[in-house]
């Protein structure tokens, strides 16, 4: 079994794919909020740290000790070996084990129960903090305002509730479960963006009166799904990654499409589109990224994935190719890559 080289992990970007909250560089370590029991109030205020380069992982609060792969494998509930699995592809190296051997009957055993669990989320925020954070886009609130610049119209910010927040300097990007208001991600303006400043980061703690929450856990505009009025794609749905992708595709036309965080569709996300109910059609950076997203759904249902393409939805609709979009994903749902297979 090929060894993991953890030199090769981004600490940061690791943990914020985790769904982990309060990620904050500090030198050559990374803390962040506890997600293990032991911690009366949740740890808010983050009391473990994962070191770069070596990925050792401590909390001062529960005594936890390890590294990135005894980490997601206590986080994931599952085994070493899949845990494992999981960090080589995530990585990019050319793993992938057998059809047919023991791991993978270990993990469909293990991906059957983990599909009937009961998912707990974060209790629901206040509607006022979309009040706190609007913005009247037909006025650029910012001199040269960059989605504006973008392409992004003023209606597509404001139907989707696109915000700034001013203690992140950052544009919000609200996530909601039915009706209820789970949390915002965060985007940072290009010229703030650094070693210390990630483009993307979850809003979150004690100095906002709410928590952040785990990303890995929804999909962003699943609430807008039955808004879908254009027969383009009557029963499918795109999946993408990033939100701001999810908006170019609404206001080009082309829809519905939900967003993932992320490169990763978790194992709640592929729940979260079964019940849809729709045909999913992946359209992501990376075509290899999309083949193992592919892989989690082909057990449910017909999958297509759209060929590789050299920039995502949101750079089409900013030079205005929202044709060469369409031809892409059209081709493709008439040539179906993936088939379901049989369930475990």
């Amino acid at each position: 079994m090929t060894k993991i080289d953890y030199q090769k992990i981004d600490v940061e970007q690791f943990l914020q794919e985790l769904g982990m909250r309060n990620v904050k560089p500090d030198g050559n370590e990374i803390f962040f909020s506890c997600p293990f029991s032991g911690h009366t109030h949740g740890d808010l205020n983050p009391s473990a740290s994962m070191q770069k380069l070596t990925t050792k992982v401590h909390c001062f609060g529960c005594g936890f000790n390890g590294n990135a792969l005894t980490f997601l494998a206590e986080y994931e509930n599952c085994s070493p070996v899949k845990a494992a699995r999981y960090i080589r592809e995530w990585l990019g190296d050319d793993f992938r084990e057998p059809e047919g051997s023991f791991l993978t009957e270990i993990e469909e055993q293990y991906f059957s129960k983990k599909k009937n669990k009961i998912i707990v989320r974060n209790q629901p925020i206040n509607l006022k903090e979309l009040e706190k954070r609007k913005v009247n886009w037909k006025k650029r609130f910012i001199e040269e305002d960059y989605l504006l610049s973008r392409n992004f119209s003023p209606k597509t910010l404001s139907d989707w509730n696109i915000g700034w927040d001013e203690i992140s300097r950052r544009y919000t990007i609200p996530y909601f479960d039915g009706p209820d208001l789970i949390g915002f991600k965060g985007r940072a303006l290009p010229d703030e963006i650094g070693p210390e400043q990630p483009r993307y980061k979850v809003i979150g703690g004690p100095e906002y009166g709410f928590d952040s929450f785990d990303v890995s856990l929804f999909l962003f505009g699943i609430d807008h799904i039955d808004d879908w009025k254009n027969p383009f794609l009557p029963n499918h749905v795109i999946i993408c990654e990033g939100e701001l992708n999810v908006l170019a595709l609404w206001q080009m036309g082309i829809g519905p499409a939900v967003g993932i965080s992320g490169k990763h569709l978790s194992d709640a996300q592929v729940y979260l589109i079964r019940k849809t109910g729709k045909r999913p059609v992946i359209f992501f950076d990376e075509l290899s990224d999309a083949a193992k997203a592919a892989e989690k759904l082909i057990r449910y249902t017909p999958t297509s994935v759209v060929p590789e393409h050299e920039i995502d939805a949101a750079e089409y609709m900013r030079i205005g190719l929202g044709s060469a979009v369409k031809r892409l994903i059209d081709g493709r749902i008439s040539a179906i890559l993936y088939e379901p297979l049989k369930q475990p």
